[in-house]
């Protein structure tokens, strides 16, 4: 079923009525069934990218579709660069949740993806407003994992990071995989 799936949106007819949307939805559903064709991921990122549909990805279809591509461990570095400069545009990261920052984040870092614009504004996010005291356990070390991963240090931003994860009694939430990956951000 999802080879035929596949093709029928890469029909012409059906792939120019795609939005953000129905593309991100598409991806994610792949990857958790941990699709093969990675072929057919390369020419969706490709008509995104062809049709200028990145303009019309929200925070939720970009956190969606980099999770999926990191997950398939498929590295578009067109698409990748497309969806940091989204990201990076005035207000846009303001618009994501801290589950969406985190495995926005977490996507670039396990494709091995540097990109300091992308990486600085979602740290900027995450210490503005009391912003990173809203992120969940997992968010939190995801996120710190990530910029560790990336080898962006910033010690304002891990020592808010350690200070969330610690106020009001907070670790005691983190599950094993939460504190392992906090230990492996800051070693």
């Amino acid at each position: 079923m999802l080879l035929e799936l596949e093709m029928r949106m890469l029909d012409p007819e059906v792939r120019w009525t795609l939005n953000a949307q129905d593309i991100s939805m598409t991806v994610w559903g792949l990857a958790k069934v941990q699709t093969e064709n990675h072929e057919f991921l390369h020419e969706v990122a490709d008509h995104v990218l062809s049709a200028g549909l990145i303009r019309d990805f929200g925070a939720q279809s970009i956190a969606n579709t980099v999770w999926g591509f990191a997950t398939l461990g498929i590295r578009h570095a067109g698409l990748m660069a497309a969806i940091a400069e989204q990201v990076v545009r005035p207000g846009f990261v303001d618009t994501f949740t801290p589950q969406g920052l985190a495995n926005t984040i977490w996507a670039f870092a396990v494709l091995g993806i540097q990109n300091q614009r992308l990486a600085s504004s979602i740290a900027e996010r995450m210490m503005h407003d009391w912003f990173l005291y809203t992120f969940e356990p997992q968010e939190l070390a995801t996120a710190a994992w990530a910029f560790a991963k990336l080898q962006v240090w910033s010690p304002t931003l891990m020592e808010s990071v350690a200070d969330a994860a610690v106020v009001e009694g907070n670790l005691a939430n983190f599950n094993p995989q939460s504190i392992s990956m906090m230990a492996w951000a800051f070693a």
